[in-house]
């Protein structure tokens, strides 16, 4: 899996991709912006792709306006699931495979998915940047790994 987290604007996610079945840890992007031109409805957004890499790509090209929610829906199904931390004119949500958004908590200014997220979100609670959570869940998380990259919300 992995660990992307949100706070202040910024996006955090470690690096690895890990395949449980041959032990294997490969480098992976897993923070993506959408330009503002790629989609009226959602350019200018940050997304965070956690678990299902098909299934998150498929997503990302929904977001960007290059497949239909029919299409969509379909190759979903097909595929593993995915969880997706999006961040869209400051506000978080995050999606799954049924396309129904779960919101956050109105008050929450952070967040984070995947295998460490609950790492990271004790740190951010106790004041870590989105980054510095994604490092302390790197350190607890066997799923969580390689270099950390980071994104800023427009």
């Amino acid at each position: 899996m992995t660990t992307i987290a949100y706070r202040d604007g910024l996006m955090a996610a470690d690096s690895q991709a890990s395949t449980e079945s041959y032990l294997e840890k490969t480098p992976c992007q897993k923070i993506y912006q959408i330009a503002c031109d790629d989609s009226a409805a959602w350019g200018g957004a940050l997304v965070g792709l956690a678990q299902g890499s098909f299934a998150g790509l498929v997503f990302l090209e929904w977001l960007k306006g290059k497949r239909s929610r029919e299409e969509m829906s379909f190759d979903l199904m097909q595929d593993d699931d995915f969880l997706s931390l999006v961040v869209h004119h400051g506000k978080i949500s995050i999606w799954n495979r049924y396309l129904v958004p779960d919101y956050p908590a109105s008050d929450m200014t952070f967040w984070a998915i995947g295998s460490g997220a609950k790492v990271a979100l004790g740190a951010m609670e106790c004041g870590a940047t989105a980054e510095e959570a994604v490092r302390v869940a790197a350190k607890y998380d066997l799923f969580t790994g390689g270099e950390i990259v980071t994104a800023r919300a427009q």
